[in-house]
């Protein structure tokens, strides 16, 4: 987990440097198995760093880690999920930036554009980093129907008495 926390450590020290000199802020969330276990959910988070954001602020993204990237921007469209798509790889951890990211509902219907969902802001080293709430995670999971990683946040709200 140290080699993803000094990647991220990188990539919000580019976007706070961004965001000190320009009145619009960068919008990104993290996400994912990173996000998770920076929220103390019981998971081994994997190799990789996921963000999301909307197409626009993904663009601005790809300019600040140009140096890193792997794969431009392209839409991707699967059955499953749709979201514009670029990949970085900072010291060896691959970082995916997700513009207007959305997956499949259960009744068929797209899910809402998730970078709109409501975040919050968790301090973490020296970092400030702005995620989903857990109980928005478990809803997300539950929803792509990857019901391990649901368990486990579920776990987790149970023993903080959160509402779900």
């Amino acid at each position: 987990m140290e080699k993803v926390i000094s990647a991220l450590q990188k990539v919000y020290a580019l976007i706070d440097q961004y965001n000190h000199s320009h009145p619009e802020k960068i919008l990104r969330v993290l996400t994912g198995s990173v996000s998770l276990a920076i929220q103390w959910v019981d998971i081994i988070p994997s190799e990789d760093i996921d963000i999301l954001t909307d197409e626009e602020w993904a663009s601005k993204l790809d300019e600040l880690l140009t140096q890193y990237a792997v794969q431009k921007s392209e839409y991707s469209s699967t059955d499953t999920y749709r979201s514009f798509f670029w990949i970085y790889k900072i010291d060896w951890i691959q970082v995916e930036v997700m513009g207007d990211f959305q997956y499949r509902l259960q009744d068929g219907s797209r899910s809402p554009k998730n970078q709109n969902n409501k975040i919050h802001y968790q301090e973490y080293q020296t970092m400030k980093i702005p995620m989903l709430y857990l109980w928005q995670e478990l809803k997300e999971y539950e929803n792509m129907g990857r019901i391990e990683k649901a368990e486990k946040i579920r776990e987790k709200l149970t023993t903080e008495k959160d509402q779900i």
